[in-house]
């Protein structure tokens, strides 16, 4: 009836605001791979600015955080700017790996995408909370049984 509840990455404190910080920024510029300083810090290429301004608070790294979803991110460890959003790659890009920046409709949409994960695996998580007020009248029954038997099992032996 119970199943462990295996490691959710949506249920990781503080995961959900990491995620739509990191889609809007890989969204929203023009350069379609990053790197962790690219995403935290200032990195002198192009004249970027700081963007998130902080490590992520629901893991070790940006590409940790990233790895951990698949479902919007792309990770190649091999390159110097590992990071990008999977659908970016739908998108022609030139030489510099440079695209014109999602349309702020795409953007909400992917952010309402992961706000419906997020929420879903919450719901799926408090499930077992449903099996609560059943186990209570169980036991309740239970020893309201026993007490009974007890109380019957008394007043014959008197």
């Amino acid at each position: 009836m119970f199943r462990k509840q295996k490691n959710n990455p949506y249920l990781e404190p503080g995961r959900l605001g990491d995620i739509l910080g990191l889609i809007q920024v890989l969204g929203l510029d023009s350069l379609v791979y990053r790197s962790e300083s690219g995403i935290a810090e200032d990195e002198d290429r192009g004249g970027l600015r700081h963007e998130l301004k902080a490590t992520p608070s629901s893991g070790e790294s940006w590409i940790a955080v990233a790895k951990e979803h698949p479902e919007f991110f792309r990770i190649d460890e091999g390159k110097g700017y590992p990071l990008s959003l999977i659908c970016r790659h739908t998108h022609k890009t030139s030489p510099e790996l440079k695209s014109e920046p999602f349309d702020k409709s795409i953007i909400y949409r992917l952010m309402e995408l992961a706000i419906e994960l997020h929420d879903r695996e919450v719901r799926r998580s408090q499930k077992w909370t449903l099996y609560i007020p059943i186990w209570v009248a169980a036991i309740s029954g239970v020893i309201l049984i026993i007490r009974s038997i007890i109380g019957t099992a008394g007043g014959q032996a008197t």
